[in-house]
């Protein structure tokens, strides 16, 4: 069977994508969706079928995929990135992936955003980030604070720490904060 038969039968039959690290699902009829689009459904999207629950997983489908021998889609399909490569060089391009999930550099945010929005992610005003721009001029610093709270140790008041955002070589960098174990890092 040649590649785009065989993709055509495995790709999820909603998002079209070819997900490697993705579960498969099965409704009671027998048809197949992955993961990412069974937990926006309620009942089977190709014939409006139910689910038992928990859902049948199709194993079959997924070791297929593992070990199939052709160009799949980038785990960050689904939040936008078109890439399709074969295994070995897809795990390279998902660390570097601009779709990829990185957590957001203020303290308070604790939140995963995609990549390519980390920097309007920055932008907003609404109590845990500033709402003011970065700079657009190379190798400038910005500086915002940071209300840190400790909740575990008594009688602490708030602390302010002055994270800061460069622009180099039109790369916007940021220092990531993090809190483990009462610590701050």
């Amino acid at each position: 069977m040649d590649e785009t038969k065989l993709r055509s039968h495995l790709q999820c039959p909603v998002c079209t994508f070819l997900p490697h690290n993705a579960k498969f699902f099965a409704c009671k009829n027998g048809h197949q969706i992955c993961q990412h689009c069974y937990d926006k459904v309620k009942k089977c999207p190709q014939g409006r079928c139910q689910y038992s629950s928990p859902p049948t997983r199709e194993l079959v489908i997924e070791n297929m995929i593992s070990e199939a021998d052709m160009k799949i889609n980038c785990e960050n399909a689904g939040r936008g990135c078109h890439v399709e490569l074969i295994r070995e060089l897809l795990i390279h391009h998902e660390v570097e992936c601009q779709y990829r999930l990185v957590p957001c550099p203020e303290a308070d945010c604790q939140r995963l955003v995609v990549f390519s929005h980390l920097h309007d992610h920055q932008l907003r005003d609404d109590g845990e980030h500033s709402g003011r721009p970065v700079p657009h001029t190379e190798e400038e610093e910005h500086s915002f604070k940071i209300a840190l709270s400790n909740e575990d140790i008594a009688d602490v008041m708030d602390s302010f720490y002055v994270n800061k955002g460069w622009i180099v070589g039109g790369f916007c960098f940021y220092r990531i904060v993090l809190k483990k174990t009462n610590f701050w890092y």
